[in-house]
């Protein structure tokens, strides 16, 4: 869009219309071309409100908070209020679903699932980690009469050298713990190359770095971009829309995460704060084991977030500030695309329908002004058909503003994000179990969640619901389903086999030769054993760079009504039209990609 249609869509936006509330829409128009009095007027309702809420909340039942309030109005799945005996996540393998079984048996309960197996559409899978086999230093010489070469099975390893060489010159943000003890989401983000983050995680203190969500420019309509580097130069690795389980669902955004534990004691696997996203989630484990502690969003009196809820949707999406629609749209980000519309209408000749309903988007802006809503900062959302602000020119020009390991954020506890909670989970007393451990029915259903969190009895803590977690621990090639703004902790910790014992070689290591051996046969030994030798020192080396890494590729997306359909999700096409073209510079990108791979 040109800055001569920009400036004309404002000046709708600012202009109202012609006759009727005429004070409401000067006042909307003040707000939106930034007047200071208007911001403050609109404060001031806003204080008013806020003050009316806190009488508001003498009058509850004791106990009964503000938040339960808010909390009582999600529909979806919930181990507190639904029977013992559905206490659990489920287990389903992929092959036995499909896209409208599981919209509407998990996607629409807001229920989370875990999933055995992997999309069948992700190169990823066998390109960025692939199955251990042995090294050729281990394998008998020709005509040794140990045993063929057959594969070892465990957890993958991850190709470096093919991430290096694919992504290992773009900028990405690395965050980077003090030290073992302290937690992943709250530490410090430096930035450097994505092959100088993969260089540091092989090293010694490979356990301190981690790769998680890269900052994305964000506006009221939305992200600018669905990725950053590293997957911007990924993008034929994975599916844009993954089918056959969500493929329904608006992407919102692409992530990589990255990170290493070290090796057992379990008590030193690396952990992320508790936390809740505001997108829908499937989370797909390419590389060592995770275990999560969720907690539905009808919890959030109990669990202390950061900032201030203001609305928890039917569907569970949990909100810090006015006027979110349930599917995560901003009412004004909807207000600018009728206006455009109506806009449209009038400029055509639409006549008096169309003024009346530009004055009635007027209108409506002035009254979330009133509420409180922030819209200075409003302007019309700058995507279109012709691609302005492509996904490539962003990447370099934040590349350029990024200084080689400079810090952007710091730990303190006034930076931490608003969906991030003041708490840790608290560990089950008398469980005895290791992380890893598949929980047994007797610690996730019956009494563990026998527990009244309305708020009518008085007697339930924070401590009293922050031990009742449900438990999904995911190994490599599995997944996991979570709905928007389910709380989870994660944890995260190598395979079992990723610190087994190396591979025995006693029975080929014996230098010793049996009487009247021939000196040829006794020869061919030695040879055998400098080789397996030799070949074990690299596979050793081999497994200390993958010890303890684990790897995982996450699509989030727009959250769906909860009356919504698996062919209607949403309750009109806002975000389908809105990410559109975000996905057509995917796929731009992509197209050029195989074209390079392909001279």
């Amino acid at each position: 869009m040109g800055k001569k249609a920009k400036k004309q869509g404002s000046a709708h936006l600012s202009g109202g219309g012609k006759k009727g509330g005429q004070s409401k829409n000067e006042n909307a128009r003040a707000v939106l071309k930034g007047d200071s009095s208007a911001r403050d007027f609109g404060r001031h309702n806003q204080k008013e409100k806020e003050k009316g809420s806190k009488q508001k909340q003498k009058k509850l039942s004791p106990g009964v908070t503000r938040a339960h309030k808010l909390a009582a109005k999600y529909e979806g799945y919930c181990p507190f209020s639904d029977p013992p005996s559905a206490a659990s996540v489920p287990c389903v393998r992929l092959e036995d679903l499909t896209g409208d079984a599981f919209f509407e048996e998990f996607v629409l309960k807001r229920r989370p699932v875990k999933i055995q197996g992997l999309l069948p559409d992700l190169p990823a899978a066998h390109l960025w980690v692939k199955k251990k086999t042995r090294t050729a230093g281990t394998q008998p010489p020709s005509g040794s009469s140990s045993a063929p070469r057959d594969p070892i099975s465990g957890d993958p390893e991850v190709q470096y050298d093919y991430l290096t060489s694919k992504a290992g010159t773009s900028k990405v943000e690395v965050e980077v713990r003090e030290d073992s003890d302290s937690s992943f989401g709250k530490g410090r983000k430096v930035r450097m190359t994505f092959g100088a983050f993969l260089e540091q995680l092989q090293g010694q203190k490979g356990h301190l770095y981690y790769l998680t969500t890269q900052s994305i420019p964000q506006t009221i309509h939305g992200p600018r971009r669905l990725c950053s580097p590293p997957l911007s130069d990924l993008l034929t690795d994975f599916p844009l829309r993954p089918s056959p389980l969500l493929h329904r669902l608006v992407p919102y955004q692409y992530n990589l995460w990255m990170g290493r534990a070290p090796p057992p004691p379990a008590s030193q696997w690396s952990t992320t704060g508790l936390h809740h996203d505001f997108h829908d989630n499937l989370y797909v484990l390419l590389k060592g084991r995770k275990q999560f502690r969720l907690f539905s969003p009808r919890c959030v009196p109990y669990l202390s977030t950061v900032g201030r809820v203001v609305s928890v949707g039917a569907n569970g999406l949990i909100s810090y500030s006015e006027g979110m629609r349930d599917d995560g749209a901003h009412v004004a980000s909807l207000l600018v695309g009728r206006q455009k519309r109506a806009q449209a209408a009038v400029a055509s000749g639409g006549g008096v329908e169309a003024e009346r309903e530009l004055d009635a988007v007027m209108d409506e802006v002035a009254d979330l002004a009133a509420s409180g809503v922030a819209l200075e900062d409003l302007e019309d959302d700058d995507l279109d058909e012709e691609g302005e602000g492509e996904m490539e020119e962003e990447v370099e020009e934040e590349e350029e503003e990024g200084d080689e390991g400079a810090a952007s954020s710091s730990s303190s506890p006034s930076s931490y994000p608003d969906s991030f909670c003041r708490a840790a989970t608290v560990p089950r007393e008398g469980t005895g179990r290791e992380h890893g451990e598949e929980a047994g029915e007797e610690t996730q259903t019956g009494s563990l969640f026998d527990l009244d969190i309305s708020g009518h009895s008085s007697s339930t803590s924070d401590a009293d619901v922050l031990c009742r977690y449900l438990e999904c621990n995911i190994e490599a090639g599995e997944m996991l389903y979570l709905p928007a703004s389910w709380f989870h902790e994660v944890h995260s910790g190598p395979s079992e086999d990723s610190v087994g014992s190396f591979c025995s070689s006693s029975s080929s290591s014996s230098s010793s030769s049996t009487a009247g051996e021939g000196r040829e046969r006794q020869d061919l030994r030695k040879e055998e054993q400098k080789e397996i030798r030799k070949g074990r020192e690299s596979e050793q080396a081999e497994t200390e760079r993958q010890r303890g890494v684990h790897m995982a590729l996450n699509f989030w997306f727009y959250p769906p009504l909860i009356t919504g359909t698996p062919v209607s999700p949403y309750p009109d096409d806002h975000w389908e039209t809105r990410q559109k073209p975000l996905l057509d510079a995917c796929r731009r990108a992509e197209l050029e990609a195989e074209r390079s791979q392909s001279k």
